[in-house]
């Protein structure tokens, strides 16, 4: 048998055990006719799942003991996939409530998502009441520890925005351990007519973790959905994104950073539905790969039938800084409507031999040059963050995570 294989029907043989009833049970029965993901799917051409789930697998962690934590953010927190409510700091605006089925259908041909949807141990749904405005960022961490080695946490996450609401989410996954430790989770976002809304997530697990995250979206008439994706954690992480634009005058965002260095690998595909007419659209994705590390973008922008009037854009850029980095990109637009205007583009290279020169040429030296070239590329992405206080935390982040490391390779290279 094949590695492949033997996970699966390890993965199959302990969900006999459990008690799944209702829409846990269908999506483990699709899970078993489709099997974990492979090269062969169209989806994940360049992603070899099972090379990196442990053979004996465990479908849950065991419940951790739950200690105090600091209240100072609004928010709450996950430790292994359970929902810690010692942490649980909401306004009044919010609400919360832990649901046993959830209430939103996984993708029949995404074996991940229904492996979610199947193992899952509970459903959070948060609401945010129409009319209201959050002044501060929503944060919801979910941190792993050594307890769930060799076991997958499965999270999921509804949030409803509703009419005239404006709110910021951030989504954090932690797992500072360097054991092989596995995350599968859902978001979906429903934004209501007029809403606002704008999630940022943030991966930053442990060198040999496993992150696969799904992130879908319904935007509503003349409402607004912003997401930014921030990866510069784990050793192989994907990041599902779809967006539908589903009213018109709805608009949707998606933008992104990667961040890669040594073996990592980061899958992010994301899909945009323009599904009436009068929608918009915007993406940029960035990534800076260093070492053998290998990033990869498949961007879809869909124009449905007759969906006229259309504006989207579409761009990735890749900046290499070692010669044996590696960026696949696919942007892919399918236009089924005729009075549109759509754009999308790639681009992968390392630093401008023409940009270091004027630099330079302007009394900056060679090593202070290649950072500010570096710095620049990121900042471009970092500056679609709409709130000021997660754009300088991440700024703050990326810095410690990556940039220091390598802005001081670079100032010994030149």
């Amino acid at each position: 048998m094949t590695n492949r294989e033997i996970l699966n029907k390890n993965i199959l043989d302990k969900a006999s055990k459990l008690a799944l009833k209702g829409d846990r049970l269908s999506a483990m029965k699709r899970f078993e006719l489709l099997g974990l993901p492979h090269k062969k799917l169209e989806n994940y051409k360049y992603t070899n799942v099972d090379a990196y789930f442990p053979t004996e697998l465990e479908l849950s962690p065991m419940a951790p003991s739950f200690e105090t934590e600091d209240k100072t953010k609004l928010g709450l927190s996950f430790h292994n996939g359970y929902l810690n409510e010692k942490s649980v700091n909401l306004p009044e605006s919010v609400t919360l409530e832990v649901l046993n089925q959830s209430t939103e259908p996984s993708d029949d041909f995404d074996a991940l998502e229904n492996l979610n949807l199947a193992l899952k141990e509970q459903t959070i749904l948060l609401t945010v009441k129409a009319n209201s405005s959050l002044k501060s960022p929503l944060y919801i961490n979910h941190f792993s520890s050594d307890d769930s080695k060799n076991s997958i946490v499965s999270t999921r996450v509804q949030i409803k925005v509703e009419k005239n609401s404006v709110v910021r989410i951030v989504e954090r996954f932690t797992s500072p351990s360097t054991e092989r430790l596995n995350r599968n989770h859902l978001s979906f976002i429903s934004v209501e007519e007029n809403a606002n809304a704008e999630h940022v997530k943030v991966v930053t697990e442990g060198s040999e973790s496993f992150h696969f995250g799904s992130l879908k979206a319904r935007v509503g008439k003349d409402a607004c959905f912003h997401s930014f994706t921030f990866t510069t954690g784990a050793k192989l992480s994907r990041n599902n994104i779809q967006v539908d634009l589903k009213a018109i005058g709805a608009r949707g965002e998606v933008h992104g950073l990667y961040a890669l260095r040594g073996t990592q690998q980061c899958d992010n595909f994301s899909t945009i539905n323009h599904l009436v007419e009068r929608t918009e659209s915007e993406q940029l994705f960035k990534a800076v790969l260093d070492d053998l590390s290998h990033g990869i973008f498949t961007g879809k922008i869909v124009v449905h039938r007759d969906a006229q009037l259309v504006n989207s854009s579409q761009l990735n850029k890749n900046l290499l800084l070692s010669k044996k980095a590696h960026a696949d990109t696919r942007p892919q637009l399918e236009v089924y409507a005729d009075d549109v205007k759509c754009a999308h583009g790639a681009t992968v290279g390392q630093l401008s031999d023409e940009e270091l020169f004027y630099l330079e040429s302007r009394a900056i030296s060679p090593k202070d040059a290649r950072v500010m070239l570096c710095h620049g590329f990121v900042q471009e992405a970092l500056n679609k963050i709409k709130s000021d206080e997660v754009r300088v935390s991440l700024e703050e982040l990326l810095f410690e995570e990556f940039e220091k490391d390598i802005h001081t390779r670079m100032r010994e290279e030149a």
